[in-house]
């Protein structure tokens, strides 16, 4: 079991393993450095303790290593460090934790050996710290000189540009589901333009959705509100969304799916209720003002929800009517709305259609 390495100011040992780094070759070698990246942690709560490994790429043969990272005290307390054994037992190695300003400090990693070879994606050193607050940034602090790699023979290695060769990390609070997903729980195979939505949240960079094997997002994929296809093969099982942020994704909001016709992944496929079954929508005048016509073509009278939404999912209009059997005409009032683009859902909960609706 490695031996962790308690943090205090960097040492004299420190700095006289950083000087001879420093100190040995004065030009470049065709060889590249490693690509050295900090890792990232997302969804923490207050107090937890978290490890994050320095993962390196292409480290062979490296005679030196000096690492300088920044980071925000606010959000993170740091505990202790670990060396990879390899290095530990090849060479010398010390860690300074460095106050600089404010809330800043910078951890500064030394090592130096000999002719020290790792697989690609093994770390380097871990460090330990215990999670605050809020999202930071753990960054490389590049002067030159201030993070670099010498091969065996101690001639410095290649690492231009710095943001190739070295990768910041992140931590990240807790980033909740983004809510209850609107759209419909049975599709048909052959169905297209499906809308599913999730109210749009603040601090998100953006969404991810998954749905199950088949489905096709035909739409920004990145949005809260998406465009699906179902095409023949697809199968039914659970759609998932999740807010992301510079960390990664968060928690996920979930929906039960089924696929009339199709194969099915969750459970008994519901029988398609006869007595509210929709053959066909048709949405005009498109585009429109004030009102709009929905032409539908109820095989057998039923309920039918009916919902504007609006192109950032928010459901802006709803309503819920029973309509008479056979091809029918109903009218949605919507005055008031901005102008732009909207979709329109109507159906049964077994039963659902879907149209772009343009207002001016």
């Amino acid at each position: 079991m490695p031996e962790a390495i308690k943090i205090k100011p960097i040492s004299a040992k420190g700095f006289l393993i950083l000087l001879s780094f420093l100190g040995i070759g004065t030009y470049c070698y065709p060889q590249v450095a490693p690509v050295t990246r900090l890792s990232s942690e997302g969804n923490l709560k207050p107090g937890q303790a978290i490890i994050l490994p320095v993962i390196v790429k292409g480290f062979a043969g490296i005679g030196s290593v000096a690492l300088s990272t920044d980071y925000d005290t606010t959000s993170l307390e740091f505990v202790s460090a670990e060396v990879n054994p390899v290095l530990s037992s090849s060479g010398m190695s010390d860690i300074g934790n460095n106050y600089l300003s404010g809330r800043t400090h910078r951890l500064i990693f030394g090592w130096y050996g000999t002719n020290a070879s790792l697989p690609d994606s093994s770390w380097i050193v871990k460090y330990s710290f215990t999670y605050h607050s809020g999202n930071s940034t753990l960054s490389w602090y590049d002067n030159g000189p201030s993070c670099g790699y010498t091969n065996q023979l101690g001639i410095f290695l290649t690492d231009t540009p710095a943001k190739d060769f070295y990768i910041d990390g992140n931590v990240c609070a807790e980033l909740a589901a983004p809510g209850a997903i609107t759209g419909p729980d049975t599709v048909r195979k052959g169905a297209t333009g499906t809308v599913f939505s999730v109210s749009s949240v603040a601090g998100y960079l953006g969404y991810i959705w998954t749905f199950p094997p088949g489905a096709v997002i035909t739409s920004n994929p990145d949005s809260n509100l998406v465009l699906v296809d179902f095409p023949a093969g697809s199968r039914a099982g659970t759609v998932k969304v999740s807010g992301r942020n510079i960390c990664g994704a968060g928690y996920a909001s979930t929906k039960d799916l089924y696929v009339l016709g199709g194969p099915n992944a969750i459970g008994d496929l519901p029988r398609q209720d006869p007595e509210t079954r929709i053959n066909g929508l048709n949405i005009y005048p498109n585009p429109a003002s004030g009102e709009v016509c929905i032409k539908h073509d109820l095989v057998i009278s039923g309920k039918m929800i009916i919902r504007v939404i609006s192109s950032t999912g928010t459901i802006v209009r709803e309503s819920e009517l029973f309509v008479s059997a056979g091809g029918g005409e109903l009218r949605i009032d919507i005055s008031g709305l901005p102008g732009g683009i909207y979709f329109i859902s109507a159906g049964t909960g077994s039963n659902q259609r879907t149209g772009k609706l343009i207002i001016r």
